[in-house]
């Protein structure tokens, strides 16, 4: 199923917009009109990019609507439509059988010895045949399970995990700069020195 939403956004009818209203300043916080205050209604449409249009060394895109439909929207977990608060209830993984089928994968690629006639591709295949019509893979390589384990468990909070054993945490991509390999590992918290002085900070903090 389409987990990201982008472009413009329809109701569950899929026919009728969703609209916002607001004023044109609210709309366009850069807008020097004389009729800043005046209503404007538009359709959320969801656009891919991130612009730093307000303050690109704080990473502002803004403060108005145009910054606030900037970047897709995951929606692989649904808000919880039960809930009166901000405070959701929705059951989430933790571990998954697809991830022991990849978990297989990559140890077979990384020199495992492969059981009960299944290959590296073979358990990325089952994978792939419940998600997409695509055709079979034929082969597989760690950069290819790579992206996959990326795909299948998006917002799972497991790419950290896979970025630093695939060797890809320091690469840099989007507003991400930073490639110092100390931060593999996160800093020993203040909290934790309150108590015991005698702890050293890991290597970078």
């Amino acid at each position: 199923t389409q987990q990201w939403l982008t472009g413009p956004q329809f109701l569950n009818d899929g026919v009728t917009p969703i609209t916002v209203t607001t004023t044109k300043k609210g709309y366009d916080q850069t807008y020097t009109g004389a009729d800043g205050s005046a209503p404007f209604t538009y359709q959320v449409t969801l656009t891919p990019n991130i612009v730093l249009r307000q303050n690109v060394a704080a990473y502002d895109a803004g403060n108005d609507e145009i910054a606030w439909n900037m970047g897709y929207r995951n929606v692989k977990f649904y808000p919880d439509n039960t809930s009166t608060s901000r405070n959701q209830n929705n059951d989430v993984p933790v571990f998954r059988y697809s991830d022991i089928l990849l978990m297989k994968a990559e140890s077979i690629l990384r020199g495992g010895t492969a059981t009960q006639g299944q290959t590296a591709v073979s358990l990325v295949n089952q994978i792939r045949a419940r998600r997409t019509t695509a055709a079979a893979l034929t082969s597989v390589t760690l950069d290819e399970l790579y992206a996959e384990r990326n795909r299948e468990f998006t917002w799972e909070a497991w790419h950290r995990n896979d970025m630093i054993r695939f060797g890809k945490y320091e690469g840099t991509w989007g507003f991400k700069t930073d490639a110092s390999v100390n931060h593999r590992i996160f800093p020993i918290p203040t909290s934790a020195f309150a108590v015991n002085p005698a702890l050293t900070q890991n290597p970078g903090y």
